[in-house]
Order: structure tokens, then sequence, then C-alpha cells
């Protein structure tokens, strides 16, 4: 089971984030980022890198995600840190 944490969230608008995912498990801890797009689709990023390849290339992440809960019960229960 994975501890999460979020230490900054950047507002693109009211409704568009950016947030800053701590993910720990037991020996190892990693970073990625939500865009939460107006609370319904959230789409998860692996690095600041692919983030930015998003907004400025349209590259779709590979883990997207249409609830919160969905979501927090990926990152939680099943995302692997490497």
């Amino acid at each position: 089971m994975n501890i999460l944490k979020q230490p900054d969230v950047q507002y693109l608008s009211s409704s568009r984030t950016i947030e800053k995912i701590d993910i720990t498990d037991y020996l190892k801890t990693s970073i990625c980022f939500v865009y939460n797009y107006e609370g319904y689709h959230f789409r998860l990023f692996e690095s600041e890198i692919a983030l930015n390849s998003f907004f400025q290339q349209n590259k779709e992440p590979q883990f997207e995600f249409y609830s919160e809960r969905e979501l927090d019960e990926f990152l939680t229960n099943q995302y692997q840190i490497f």
C-alpha cells in the first residue's frame, strides 16, 4: 500500500489544476503529477517531462481516470514505484 502526499497544487484556472503527488511505499519514494480537468477527468504523469509533453505536443499519458476515487485507489493500491 502506498502513502500519498500532495505538497503542491498549481491552479491553471478555477477548474483546472496540476497536483504534485509524493508516493511512498515501504522502501522508495516517487513523484508524479496529476492534471485535474474540471474535477472529472484526471491524467497521471510519471514525470515533469511527460507533463510538459502533454501541454506542448498533446502527448497523452499512459493513465487516465474519470473519478478522483478511481485515481486515488490506483495510486494507493496499484501504482508501482520503480
